[in-house]
């Protein structure tokens, strides 16, 4: 289980996007978050800087904590059981599924 603050969650997603994403990983969140603005394939691998410039903008821009849990599962999909808690004002992943009780 990990647990991360608002300003932690949000600087894991852009070093993720700045240090370990390459084109095809960068078309496909940009397509994502701006549908209405998609690039091309072609674009995102000719020139990826646009594409990473506008993702870390938007991770920037005071995302609502709802919204950073949708971006998590985009660029870490392998992280499971994401969610934000508003009493501690932490970011939750990777934790079991709690078990039923008897």
């Amino acid at each position: 289980m990990a647990t991360v603050t608002r300003e932690q969650a949000v600087d894991l997603l852009t070093k993720q996007v700045e240090e370990h994403f390459g084109a095809d990983e960068l078309f496909e969140v940009h397509n994502e978050l701006f549908p209405d603005e998609p690039f091309t394939e072609e674009e995102a691998h000719e020139d990826c800087f646009p594409l990473v410039e506008r993702i870390v903008d938007h991770l920037n821009g005071g995302l609502e904590p709802e919204e950073i849990v949708e971006v998590w599962s985009l660029i870490f999909p392998r992280h499971h059981n994401v969610w934000y808690d508003e009493e501690e004002e932490r970011f939750h992943y990777n934790e079991s599924k709690p078990t039923p009780a008897e």
